[in-house]
C-alpha cells in the first residue's frame, strides 16, 4: 500500500509538472504568435504612414526660400541654392558619409579599390588606375588616363545609386515633385534629375566638397575647378553633396 501511495504521489507531481510545461509553452507560444502579429501590424501602419504625404512630404511649401535657408525634405536637412515661382533648387547640408560612398559603388571596384579612393568620409572623382569606364589617371602616357567628364565620373555613379536606392526621392520622383536640372561641366551639357554643384553655385570655402566643373587636363591629369581652385580629380579627396530641385505645391 504505501508503495502505491508513492507511486500515486510521484504520478500526480509529475502530472502537475507536465501540465505546467504544457501551460507555460502554450503562454510563450501566445506571447511569440502576438509579437509577430504586432510587428506586422507595426510595419503595415509604417508603411501606410510613410505613404501619406502629410507624414513625408513629396512638395515644398509655395512660399519665397531665402538663398542659404535650411529646409527639411525627405529626412534631411537641405540649403536653398535657388528660388523660383514654381521650384527650389537644393543642396543636401552634409557630406555622404563613408558607408554611403562604399555601398553605392561596391558592385563597380574591388574592396582595395574603393579603400584607393575613398577616405573617411571624402572620394577622388576620378580612379588613381585606369579604367576606360570612369575617368582616371596613372600617368600622362596615351592609354593611362581618361579625361574626365562628369557623364563618366565616379561621383556620378555614387550619386545615381545614392539616388535610385533613397526610398523618398524616388517616390517624390514617381510623383512628379521633381525637376530635371539643365547644367554643364563646361565641356558637354546634361539634364538630369541629381548632380553636384557647379563652381559658382555653392560656394562654401568652409566645406570641402566637389564642384562638378571642369578647369583643364594637365599632363593627363584632369583639373577641377573647387570654389575658384583647381584640384586634381585623381588626387583629391573630397565630400559630396547631392542637389536636387523640388517643385512647390500649386
Amino acid at each position: 500500500m504505501k508503495n502505491n501511495r508513492g507511486f500515486i504521489a510521484i504520478s500526480l507531481i509529475y502530472s502537475f509538472f507536465l501540465m505546467f510545461l504544457l501551460t507555460l509553452l502554450a503562454i510563450v507560444a501566445n506571447y511569440a504568435h502576438n509579437r509577430i502579429l504586432l510587428n506586422s501590424a507595426k510595419t503595415v501602419i509604417k508603411e501606410k504612414l510613410n505613404g501619406l504625404s502629410e507624414f513625408n512630404p513629396i512638395l515644398l511649401e509655395n512660399k519665397t526660400y531665402n538663398v542659404g535657408e535650411t529646409v527639411y525634405y525627405a529626412d534631411e536637412n537641405w540649403i536653398v541654392l535657388l528660388n523660383s515661382a514654381s521650384d527650389v533648387r537644393l543642396i543636401l547640408a552634409r557630406g555622404l558619409n563613408k558607408d554611403e560612398l562604399t555601398n553605392n559603388l561596391s558592385g563597380e571596384f574591388s574592396a582595395s579599390q574603393l579603400n584607393q579612393i575613398i577616405s573617411n568620409n571624402t572620394i577622388t572623382m576620378c580612379t588613381n588606375w585606369y579604367t576606360p569606364i570612369f575617368c582616371s589617371y596613372v600617368s600622362a602616357n596615351v592609354g593611362f588616363y581618361n579625361e574626365y567628364s562628369w557623364s563618366i565620373s565616379v561621383v556620378k555613379k555614387v550619386l545615381d545609386n545614392w539616388f535610385n536606392e533613397n526610398a523618398l526621392l524616388q517616390k517624390a520622383l514617381a510623383r512628379d515633385s521633381l525637376n530635371k536640372m539643365s547644367f554643364s561641366d563646361s565641356k558637354s551639357s546634361y539634364e538630369e534629375y541629381i548632380r553636384i554643384a557647379t563652381v559658382n553655385e555653392y560656394r562654401d570655402l568652409n566645406t570641402k566638397a566637389w564642384n562638378l566643373t571642369y578647369s583643364r587636363l594637365n599632363a593627363g591629369k584632369s583639373m577641377l575647378n573647387v570654389n575658384g581652385t583647381e584640384l586634381s580629380a585623381s588626387d583629391s579627396k573630397l565630400e559630396v553633396r547631392p542637389v536636387i530641385q523640388v517643385k512647390k505645391a500649386i
